[in-house]
């Protein structure tokens, strides 16, 4: 067989190797913040922290380095020429006032390039082959939704290695054999309290919180947005008879982790709610003095004392905004929707609170109504109405009027008690009160569909388990404690603390259950308290940033002009061309290898750059623009994958350390899903 070279075709050599464990992904670099000075005769600018370092978009780093200079320059010319006695024509202050604001231009610009190229940046933490300490690598990924999908497989791979996730989940097959293929993956567990207390304490309620944590230093709080995958966070209150506690848990990495823990105000809290903040158009330039305005985000803290607390999402300081009284009885379920606050209290009756458009709520007018003598257990949106569970039927509210739609039972014994319901397309999951089973409910038609029990799988999942781990489970009581319907999933946890993951249809169809069940092996010790998904990273579109700075019509410089029609500022054609391949669309990764710091060595070196095909080639693509712009779209609804985290008492591997039982701290429990 004659070998034959084709050069379209390309060549590739192996450069390095390393175990996949070994991999991690290095905090991008701080953006540089720089501060200006001025004085009477001087401008100083300060640049921190050094970017010079960092190999990423270095060219960048120094052209805005050099414009900054120039600006400093430019300023105390400035200060210079208002010294002069006579008046000159082409030189006075208001020329060098354009010309400064042209460079203050040129620098803002800058910025938003080098932003837009360390977005597209993955750093790569590897050993360094033939010595002690690390290596960093660096990739171009071309694009920032690139770069997340990216990072988000190589979390995915790295999990699926470790020992807790083999096996993570009990689903069989048709020939009785372990599937374990495209099943989320435990990411990790952690404990919901930063200190230990006295008296054990209990998950009461969460709920998430689409803000990022707030109460950090602008730095850090930048370095954190820039790295994570989730949006967002999630409140959890832990608590016993006489105080609650509340959790604040991140998703930036490490991801999750608890952030602040401070006290809730009130004990035995039943639930909590988040109010998104009104919109800015909205909001009138003299507020109402009313304590209630309230047009920032807030989270709703009820109790079983039918109180509720307020707090500002925002505020660092932790402390309510107010507190109120709704009723004497117990608060049993809280919802909003439509600018109104549906309450849920434990004597049937429901109050609906409603916010006016600049953020006043009126809590000394709520509409109250009676369902029925049983509490209301559970509140659910659905389309334009409040789905109301209370006893043994469900009640359908209309969100303007406030006023009773339909309803229907969802058993046909009367003592049965409705605890929770989920949506899922143009279904609703409703689970019962001490009941193993679950029912499926047509949206539309208020049909019946479906029932499936619970109890089944576990039972077959105990099994296979230890004789000493199945009698922990001995003659305890099967039942629905929490659900969640999330991305081809329904959720549903326990009162022993086990976990199933049931398929349902992805698009927005009937979610009939249409395979087996799969039970997971990683557990708590007590009841499965709360089951709560993360919203993934909004990603800009398919856009590359294109360079700011225009050519000039006889092709030697690049200019820009000012919004306020200051004169050109020129460039050399070099530095405009550094500027527009760093920016432009890449078709490949840039590698990049520099060492990590070693003892009395603060300063990093690049050893050697390659290039090596990433994507499609450029010709490649002008070929299918088409097909291209086909995939593009596609992609653009696959995103990194979503958490599903689990809160209740301790965390207990099935497959693992028996002892694990002993725990029984509020913990939260992260998975992960493909």
């Amino acid at each position: 067989m004659s070998n034959s070279y084709d050069p379209a075709v390309p060549k590739y050599k192996l450069r390095w190797s390393v175990p996949l464990v070994d991999v991690d992904i290095a905090a991008s670099p701080e953006a540089a913040l720089h501060s200006m000075d001025k004085t009477a005769a001087r401008t100083t600018i300060t640049t921190t922290p050094d970017m010079k370092t960092y190999s990423g978009a270095g060219k960048l780093y120094a052209e805005r380095d050099d414009l900054m200079h120039d600006l400093a320059v430019a300023d105390q010319i400035g200060a210079q020429i208002k010294l002069l006695k006579g008046t000159y024509k082409t030189f006075n202050s208001s020329a060098v006032e354009k010309w400064t604001n042209a460079i203050h231009t040129l620098i803002e610009r800058k910025e938003e390039e080098i932003r837009a190229a360390d977005s597209c940046k993955i750093q790569l933490s590897l050993p360094a082959a033939g010595k002690s300490g690390r290596t960093i690598v660096v990739f171009n990924a071309g694009h920032e939704k690139t770069k997340t999908n990216w990072i988000a497989d190589l979390e995915m791979a790295k999990l699926a290695l470790k020992p807790r996730n083999n096996p993570a989940w009990y689903d069989p097959d048709e020939e009785g054999k372990l599937d374990i293929s495209g099943l989320p993956l435990m990411m990790k567990s952690s404990p919901l309290t930063m200190t230990s207390h006295k008296q054990p304490m209990k998950v009461q309620a969460a709920v998430y919180c689409p803000l990022e944590f707030q109460d950090l230093s602008p730095k850090a709080h930048i370095k954190m947005a820039s790295s994570g995958l989730y949006e967002g966070s999630t409140w959890v209150c832990s608590g016993e008879q006489k105080r609650s506690v509340l959790s604040i848990v991140s998703f930036h990495p490490p991801t999750p982790h608890v952030v602040e823990t401070f006290p809730a105000g009130e004990p035995l809290v039943s639930c909590m709610e988040f109010v998104p903040a009104i919109h800015k158009f909205a909001r009138t330039r003299k507020m109402s003095e009313s304590d209630f305005c309230l047009p920032d985000a807030t989270i709703w803290i009820a109790t079983e004392t039918g109180r509720i607390s307020v707090f500002k999402c925002e505020d660092k300081t932790r402390q309510p905004l107010f507190t109120f009284k709704v009723s004497p009885s117990p608060i049993s379920s809280v919802k909003f929707m439509a600018n109104r606050m549906f309450v849920g209290l434990g004597d049937g009756t429901l109050v609906v609170f409603k916010r006016m458009q600049d953020g006043c709520w009126l809590l000394e007018e709520p509409h109250v109504s009676l369902l029925t003598a049983a509490p209301v257990s559970s509140l659910l949106p659905v389309t334009n109405c409040m789905w109301c569970a209370s006893g043994n039927a469900v009640f359908i509210i209309n969100t303007n009027t406030v006023q009773r739609q339909d309803s229907f039972t969802v058993h046909n014994d009367s003592k049965i008690r409705v605890q929770f319901m989920v949506r899922a397309g143009v279904g609703v999951w409703v689970s019962m009160k001490n009941k193993a089973t679950i029912r499926l409910f047509h949206t539309e038609t208020l049909q019946y569909l479906q029932e499936i029990n619970i109890y089944a799988p576990i039972g077959r999942m105990l099994q296979g388990l230890e004789s000493r781990t199945k009698s922990f489970f001995h003659n305890r009581t099967v039942c629905v404690t929490s659900m969640l319907a999330c991305q081809g999933s329904l959720w549903v946890g326990t009162s022993v603390g086990v976990t199933l993951d049931l398929p349902v249809p992805q698009l927005e169809g009937v979610p009939l259950i249409n395979g087996p069940a799969r039970v997971a092996y990683h557990t708590h010790v007590g009841p499965v308290k709360c089951l709560i998904a993360t919203r993934r990273k909004k990603l800009p579109g398919w856009r590359f940033v294109r360079p700011d700075l225009l050519r000039s019509e006889d092709g030697d410089n690049f200019s820009l002009s000012s919004e306020d029609g200051a004169a050109d500022i020129g460039l050399d054609t070099s530095t405009a061309a550094s500027v527009a391949m760093a920016t432009k669309p890449q078709s490949y990764m840039a590698f990049t290898f520099a060492e990590d710091k070693e003892e009395g060595n603060d300063k990093q070196t690049d050893d050697a750059e390659a290039d090596f095909v990433f994507l499609e080639s450029g010709d490649a693509r002008e070929r299918d623009n088409s097909s291209s712009e086909r995939k593009n779209k596609k992609n653009d609804s696959i995103g990194p994958p979503m958490l599903v985290l689990s809160a209740g008492e301790g965390h207990w591997y099935l497959k693992g350390d028996d002892r694990d039982r002993k725990n029984k701290e509020p913990s939260l429990v992260a998975w992960q899903l493909g």
